[in-house]
């Protein structure tokens, strides 16, 4: 049997957590699994891909007190109190060429249908009560090596997630919802019995890591350096964080069913494209960016699109999507 570890992370600083995730990645090696839980106070943590500034409102930020931090892997934007807890799974990706994100919500579905919750699966990454979204979740993969983390909305302030966050109005009318509030609910409500926040937690970590031969990860001295340069360099970097609005000249955006929004922004000149960004709330298990490259100094128009995309499996970079759809976008 492969090791399998796990941390019960007592910090709730949202850089240094993201930081200790990532750490965890670095340090274990291939054949090695781990289980992290871990709590943000008061945050909103956004995708790899998306456009900070688009999803949430920084006036809100600044008056709830709240950070913002960018995540490695894809997806949506989240909002993190001390009400809601997180789970991480480190481990050999099974697949390296997919992205499966069932697999490891499974577990954790599993401990709260045992716990008398009605949960299911819903879409590509979200857990639900009664049609209410109680968990998302996201993943990357590196080096044959995959990162899965999810939340569990169990007793966190809802109020605060419309204030904090401003979707694409898309995501919401596609799914016939109108308010983020509406569609959303905490695990706590749908107990049979009330169970305290930290017995919770130490049911979710009991049951997740029962038969696993588990072993308790400590953090040394060199690990907590690496967290400390890890968070000053990224999760803490404004840089990062927010990132840089891209040039701009037309803007394309679809919402895919199954693969979330792209966005394509170009820069043209002459009508030759001199800058690509992607952004959206996608998954991707190759850098967007690379795509990008490939579109440098085409024509912007529908030859100049297909062109730069003949023979690439667009689905690495965008997963779930084919070629057809993926110039769907540029109509």
């Amino acid at each position: 049997m492969d090791a399998f570890f796990y941390l019960d992370l007592n910090t709730t600083d949202p850089a240094f957590n993201l930081a200790v995730e990532q750490r965890l990645f670095d340090r274990l090696e291939h054949g090695t699994s781990c289980l992290m839980l871990w709590r943000n106070d008061n945050a909103v943590v956004i995708g790899r891909y998306q456009n900070a500034r688009s999803e949430v409102d920084p006036q809100a930020l600044e008056a709830f007190g709240s950070v913002l931090v960018r995540r490695k892997s894809g997806g949506g934007a989240v909002y993190h109190d001390l009400g809601n807890l997180n789970y991480t799974y480190i481990t050999d990706a099974p697949l390296p060429d997919r992205l499966d994100l069932r697999t490891y919500c499974l577990p954790v579905l599993e401990v709260l249908r045992d716990l008398g919750v009605n949960a299911e699966l819903n879409g590509r990454n979200d857990m639900v009560v009664n049609g209410l979204k109680i968990s998302g979740s996201a993943a990357y993969v590196e080096g044959g090596r995959l990162v899965h983390h999810g939340t569990l909305l169990y007793d966190s302030d809802l109020d605060r997630i419309p204030r904090l966050l401003s979707p694409e109005r898309s995501k919401l009318q596609q799914k016939g919802i109108p308010s983020v509030r509406s569609r959303i609910t905490n695990i706590r409500a749908h107990l049979p019995a009330d169970i305290p926040p930290e017995r919770f937690r130490s049911l979710l970590l009991e049951r997740l890591t029962a038969g696993k031969g588990a072993v308790p990860l400590a953090l040394g001295e060199e690990d907590r350096r690496e967290i400390e340069a890890i968070r000053r360099s990224r999760y803490g970097n404004p840089a990062w964080n927010w990132g840089a609005p891209p040039a701009c000249v037309r803007r394309f955006g679809r919402r895919y069913e199954g693969v979330g929004l792209v966005e394509a922004c170009l820069d043209i000149e002459d009508g030759l494209i001199r800058g690509l960004a992607f952004q959206g709330d996608f998954f991707s298990l190759r850098d967007p960016a690379e795509l990008a490259r490939r579109f440098l100094g085409k024509r912007a128009d529908a030859a100049g699109y297909r062109e730069a995309v003949d023979g690439v499996d667009l689905s690495q970079y965008f997963s779930g999507i084919s070629a057809e759809q993926f110039l769907a976008l540029f109509s």
